[in-house]
């Protein structure tokens, strides 16, 4: 049986996930819930997070390798900032930005969930 998206997409869901599955549901929800192109979903889900600088703005908020392992939107913020100034993005028509916001949204999506529960 199909797990339903209200299940699939709870926090209660999220946080018993691998990195890897994390990153699956992230790429589900910009496909499935944001209603962007698989391109997009790719991009934002495993490119714009692969990239030294990137990962290094990462740890240096979260203390973590992956943004995959930060569960609080409020977090995101100075990696958002910080990321927007990389010339890299800016060039890119703020690219890596973009992806933490969409990561961002996705987490107060799922967290939402956590109210019900």
């Amino acid at each position: 049986m199909k797990e339903s998206a209200t299940n699939r997409f709870s926090f209660e869901n999220y946080k018993n996930l691998n990195i890897a599955e994390r990153q699956e549901l992230f790429y589900d929800y910009i496909i499935e819930i944001e209603c962007l192109t698989e391109s997009t979903a790719k991009a934002y889900s495993r490119t714009s997070v692969n990239s030294e600088e990137i990962i290094k703005i990462i740890k240096n908020n979260s203390g973590y390798g992956s943004m995959y392992f930060i569960t609080n939107p409020k977090y995101i913020n100075d990696i958002i900032l910080q990321s927007s100034k990389l010339s890299k993005d800016i060039k890119g028509n703020k690219y890596y930005s973009s992806a933490f916001k969409k990561y961002q949204k996705f987490l107060l999506y799922i967290l939402k969930s956590k109210q019900y529960d």
